[in-house]
């Protein structure tokens, strides 16, 4: 909700059954827009009152109603938010529908590090899309993930309904390489091997890897 050429004063939503739903006014008293992300498939009902330089009065009234589960996506990632990683962990985003227009999609989706390392995103298939620095992260970095997704066309008449950032934290800088050749695996932390340790890398009959700690 905004307004031109005065302020507002006053603004409430609610569903179609009356339920509140809360929202702030911005410092400017120019716009306003809910605490939370919206239902999807809910109608809800706005009233609005503004004042103009002189004081005069104008009131408004509207109703809309969201999207439909079936006319919008979400997408479901990896890490959780608060989460601490390993330096090996990209951001995975799974979406619930297929996603024809990536480009998009890609543009509503920004991974950023406060170690300033360079994040680029991949689409495994029309459903998934993973983003990485080129190396592993910096160890005691923290990354952050923001989805603005609301009103992304994702493909024909299917829009995204997220409005959201999480952030996680990597971990200690501990990488193990395993070489199948010499079924050996090599423990490092910062660079350095602190252990190598036997593995069975399985045969025809088993394909399950095991490691003898």
């Amino acid at each position: 909700m905004t307004v031109s050429k005065g302020t507002l004063t006053e603004v409430r939503m609610t569903t179609s059954d009356g339920t509140e739903v809360s929202g702030e006014i911005s410092a400017d008293k120019t716009s306003w827009k809910p605490s939370g992300q919206l239902e999807r498939a809910t109608t809800y009902k706005v009233t609005a009152t503004a004042t103009d330089s002189e004081g005069r009065a104008a009131h408004e009234n509207a109703s809309f109603t969201t999207v439909s589960p079936a006319n919008s996506f979400i997408g479901t990632f990896t890490p959780d938010d608060g989460a601490t990683v390993g330096v090996g962990m990209p951001v995975s985003i799974n979406f619930d529908k297929q996603i024809t227009d990536k480009a998009a999609v890609q543009r509503g989706i920004k991974v950023s590090s406060s170690s300033g390392q360079e994040v680029a995103c991949h689409w495994f298939n029309a459903q998934r899309m993973d983003c990485r620095p080129e190396n592993y992260w910096q160890e005691g970095s923290t990354v952050t993930l923001k989805l603005a997704l609301d009103g992304v066309e994702g493909a024909e008449g299917v829009y995204g309904v997220q409005q959201k950032t999480v952030t996680f934290k990597i971990g200690r800088n501990q990488v193990s390489y395993v070489d199948a050749k010499t079924k050996q695996m090599k423990v490092t932390q910062d660079g350095k091997t602190v252990k190598t340790i036997p593995i069975s890398a399985g045969s025809p009959r088993t394909r399950r890897t095991r490691a003898r700690w």
